[in-house]
């Protein structure tokens, strides 16, 4: 059934009048322009029903199709109901904010488990092939309800570490770094761990360290200590402290066996190229480079015999 309207059409003449007619079927119906040519389409709602695998989303039939899903919040929202006539811009409109929706949704899901930094977050988003205007909008929203603050993710960050593992502020702040927290906002964040507490924490470490067993000279067994500190974040003023107050007692008789230990394989493995007095001195300056006294290198070297 077609019924002919006068009705007003803004297009290039602000007050140009056109004839169009309107053709009526059962869920849709079409404006077509004389003018231009154009068609508009209003489309009807025939069927919503609930999806049975995630009950907070709803499938749209339009003409009894199936057409698009969305939130249970945005059917709401657009009072989406059978019978409800819709237009193309209305469905562009309506999937567009089902899409931020759904990111918003999956963000608060990645946030249930621990707190995450904006650059987590983003990279998360981005797994989703979600779009970049909808993650910008997103994590907008997200900072605006204090659900995503770095400086209050840094902070927690620094306190787990400083109280649940052995490492070192440096190290902190290059985890840090990765998470894509700004410099500015760690300095500020690191101000959680304090040189009491980094002292602390690397005298228990070390402590461990030095129970483990081990072949090094005395010497070299410190060096090693203060490198591994070094390597775990601590800072060279916080190590040297470190250091100072552990009391680790020189064993002459120890440090004895483990030279004679090093001094009997270095030996081998020179003897196989070089003799005499040149054996000698390779020997001397290999177990001196290991960190063992220069009084009982001499003394080990007396005891062997060179050609």
């Amino acid at each position: 059934m077609c019924n002919l309207l006068t009705q007003s059409c803004e297009r290039k003449y602000s007050a140009l009048y056109i004839f169009s007619i309107v053709c009526y079927n059962r869920s849709a119906f079409s404006i077509e322009s004389y003018e231009t040519g154009c068609v508009f389409y209003m489309l009807t709602i025939s069927k919503i029903t609930q999806q049975k695998k995630n009950e907070s989303r709803y499938n749209i039939f339009i003409n009894n199709e199936y057409k698009f899903s969305v939130n249970e919040d945005v059917l709401v929202r657009y009072h989406l109901y059978k019978g409800k006539e819709l237009t193309k811009e209305d469905i562009v409109k309506i999937k567009a904010s089902d899409s931020w929706s759904r990111a918003y949704a999956d963000a608060l899901y990645y946030l249930n488990f621990r707190m995450r930094s904006e650059r987590e977050m983003r990279t998360f988003l981005q797994k989703k092939e979600i779009a970049p205007a909808v993650i910008d909008e997103v994590i907008k929203k997200l900072k605006e309800e204090k659900f995503l603050d770095d400086l209050q993710y840094a902070q927690a960050f620094v306190r787990d570490r400083a109280n649940r593992s052995s490492k070192g502020p440096n190290v902190v702040r290059k985890e840090l770094q990765q998470r894509g927290i700004h410099e500015a906002t760690i300095t500020k964040a690191l101000h959680e761990y304090s040189n009491e507490k980094a002292i602390k924490n690397g005298l228990r470490w070390a402590k461990k360290y030095l129970q483990r067993k081990h072949k090094d000279s005395h010497k070299q067994r410190m060096e090693k200590l203060r490198a591994q500190l070094v390597q775990k974040g601590y800072n060279h003023d916080v190590v040297s402290q470190i250091v100072a107050t552990i009391d680790v007692p020189f064993d002459e008789n120890e440090e004895k066996d483990k030279l004679r230990i090093h001094g009997e394989r270095l030996y081998r493995k020179y003897a196989r190229q070089y003799t005499g007095y040149e054996l000698k001195q390779r020997l001397q300056v290999a177990l001196y480079r290991r960190g063992f006294p220069q009084h009982l290198i001499a003394s080990y070297i007396d005891e062997l015999e060179f050609d």
